[in-house]
C-alpha cells in the first residue's frame, strides 16, 4: 500500500477475544478476529466507495459450524478499475499493544497466521501480506499474492517467516527478521484480481487466529 492510504485510514484497536490459550508443550494460540461482536466497520479503510464492508449473518451467509457471522467484502468491479485493486485490508495490531509485546517471545519466527476464506458463487481475490514496526518506518509487503476461489469454507495458514518480502517503508532494514522485530501491526490486503465490467467480488473470512505452532 502507498504510505498516504496508511497515513488515510484509521489504525483499529484489536480485542483480543481469546488473549492466549495455552495448550500443550508451550503451544499458544491468540483469536484476533471471530466478528461475532459488533465492529466499527464504518473507519475501516477501502479503495472505493463501490467496496462494501459488512458483518454478515446466517440469513445471508454460509457459516462455519457453531458461527454467527463472518466479515464480507463485496465489490462489483468497474470497467475503469485497474488490475489487483486493493479492497481493503484487515488491521492485526495484536502485538503492537504495550500489554501483549511481551508475547511475541512466544511466537517470533514460528508465527502462522491462519483464517478461514469463502468467495461463494463471486470471482477470485488476492490475499497479500503486509508487517509493519510499531512507528510504521519499516515497513515490507509480502512479494507473494495468494490467489483463492472456492464456494466452500477453506483454511488459510501462512507461516509468516516463511514468506519473501519488499521493502516498501522508509526505514533501514531491507527485510523483516522476526527473531529481531516486534511486528507491531500484519495486514491481510483483499486484492481484486482483474479489471472486468460484470464481475463481482463477495469475500467471507473468519476466525482470524495467530499460533506459534502449524494450526
Amino acid at each position: 500500500m502507498k504510505m498516504s492510504r496508511i497515513k488515510y485510514c484509521k489504525s483499529i484497536a484489536i480485542i483480543l477475544l481469546a488473549v492466549i490459550a495455552l495448550r500443550s508443550d508451550a503451544q499458544n494460540r491468540i483469536v484476533v478476529f471471530d466478528f461475532e461482536k459488533p465492529l466499527p466497520l464504518g473507519e475501516w479503510w477501502v479503495d472505493n466507495s463501490g467496496v462494501k464492508l459488512s458483518q454478515c449473518g446466517a440469513g445471508e451467509c454460509e457459516q462455519l459450524p457453531g458461527s454467527e457471522k463472518c466479515f464480507r467484502v463485496e465489490w462489483h468491479h468497474s470497467s475503469m478499475s485497474s488490475p489487483y485493486i486493493w479492497l481493503t485490508d484487515i488491521k492485526v495490531d495484536t502485538f503492537g499493544n504495550h500489554a501483549t509485546q511481551q508475547l511475541w517471545d512466544r511466537f517470533k519466527d514460528n508465527t502462522w497466521l491462519s483464517f478461514q476464506v469463502n468467495t461463494a458463487s463471486a470471482d477470485s481475490f488476492y490475499l497479500q501480506f503486509v508487517v509493519f514496526t510499531k512507528d510504521e518506518k519499516n515497513k515490507w509487503g509480502s512479494r507473494e499474492m495468494i490467489g483463492i476461489k472456492c464456494s466452500e469454507w477453506k483454511k488459510i495458514k501462512v507461516k509468516l517467516s516463511d514468506l519473501v518480502y519488499d521493502k516498501w517503508g522508509k526505514g533501514n532494514i531491507a527485510k523483516p527478521d522476526f527473531k529481531s522485530i516486534v511486528p507491531a501491526r500484519i495486514e491481510i490486503g483483499i486484492r481484486a484480481p482483474y479489471a472486468s465490467d460484470r464481475g463481482r467480488n463477495d469475500v467471507r473470512i473468519d476466525d482470524i487466529a495467530l499460533s506459534n505452532y502449524e494450526p
